[in-house]
C-alpha cells in the first residue's frame, strides 16, 4: 500500500504552471475533486501555480472546441511571457477563438468548485 501511495497520492509539489478546465457538470470526475487538488497544492505552497477555469458542460473528455487553443495559448504566455492567465481571461481568449473554431466557448470565469465533503465523505485518517 505505502508503494501505491507514493505514486497516486498528489504532493502538491508541481514545479511548473498548472492551467486546468473542468466541466462543471462532469459525469466521471465530479468538479469537487478541483477543490481537494487546489488545497493540496496550496497545502504545498503551491497555490500561485494553479489556475482553474470551469465549462458549463456535461462531458467528461470533450469539450467545446475554442475552449482549447484558448487555454493552450493562455498557458504558453505564462510559461513564455509570465503573464499568469485568469478565469476571466482565459474566456475573453475562448471568446475570440470562437471566430475560428465555431461556437462552444462555455467557460464561467466565476465559478468556483464546491469542496469535495460537500459530495465525499471525508476519509478518516
Amino acid at each position: 500500500m505505502a508503494a501505491l501511495a507514493r505514486d497516486s497520492a498528489p504532493t502538491g509539489q508541481v514545479r511548473v504552471p498548472v492551467l486546468t478546465l473542468h466541466a462543471i457538470h462532469d459525469p466521471t470526475a465530479f468538479v469537487e475533486l478541483e477543490s481537494a487538488y487546489r488545497e493540496t497544492l496550496e497545502a504545498a505552497g503551491q497555490g500561485e501555480r494553479l489556475v482553474q477555469t470551469f465549462s458549463e458542460e456535461s462531458e467528461h473528455s470533450y469539450l467545446g472546441d475554442a475552449q482549447y487553443p484558448a487555454l493552450f495559448a493562455a498557458l504558453l504566455d505564462w510559461i513564455d511571457h509570465g503573464v499568469k492567465p485568469t478565469p476571466e481571461s482565459v474566456a475573453a481568449r475562448c471568446n475570440a477563438f470562437e471566430a475560428s473554431y465555431g461556437p462552444g466557448c462555455r467557460i464561467r470565469p466565476g465559478y468556483r468548485s464546491p469542496p469535495l465533503a460537500s459530495r465525499v465523505t471525508p476519509r478518516q485518517p
